[in-house]
């Protein structure tokens, strides 16, 4: 499955590369915008905050400080792949400049570029490995992760700070690091 992951990202970031547009980015992001009001933009920002890096990576150095004394491999690891996901993050949109589309909102706009999402990376990078990290309840973590990862992402493209295409890219990408570096678990 990650290799699936690896050729959406691909084609995505041939497509980008090539400056084409990405033939769903427009109507999904017509549709998503249809349906805005007050209320769902208050849930939206609320989940772009919870998503943000700054946000983020406090919250794992937190999460590894308490767990470190009974979970030390599996906080390395955690540790690793934030960290190999800002590596990516950062790579990738000095390496594609993608620039981000027109806000629908008076939100301020990152003065980073659009491809790929650093939530959407960072969401699945971040609530995928936990959900990774936790045999046997596995049952329940899934869904609440990738009820989480969904949200954040969507709430991207609901600003109209992302295109759909970037957002999926960072999820794909996400993905494909998240699980090779959990399939190499000692």
């Amino acid at each position: 499955m990650r290799w699936v992951a690896l050729a959406v990202f691909a084609w995505l970031a041939i497509l980008i590369g090539r400056g084409q547009e990405v033939f769903f980015d427009q109507p999904i992001r017509d549709a998503v915008h249809a349906h805005a009001s007050p209320l769902w933009t208050t849930v939206f920002e609320g989940f772009t905050f919870v998503g943000a890096p700054q946000i983020f990576y406090p919250a794992v150095l937190i999460t590894m400080a308490l767990a470190w004394r009974h979970h030390r491999r599996d906080m390395l690891r955690l540790g690793v792949v934030m960290a190999g996901a800002a590596v990516l993050e950062i790579g990738l949109k000095l390496a594609f400049h993608r620039t981000r589309p027109s806000p629908f909102f008076d939100v301020s706009l990152p003065s980073s570029y659009s491809f790929p999402s650093g939530h959407a990376l960072y969401a699945m990078c971040l609530y995928g490995t936990l959900a990774g990290l936790m045999a046997g309840r596995r049952l329940v973590v899934y869904p609440l992760a990738a009820l989480m990862i969904a949200l954040i992402g969507l709430s991207r493209i609901y600003l109209g700070v992302h295109y759909p295409s970037d957002v999926l890219a960072g999820w794909a990408i996400g993905w494909f690091w998240t699980r090779t570096a959990l399939v190499y678990r000692a």
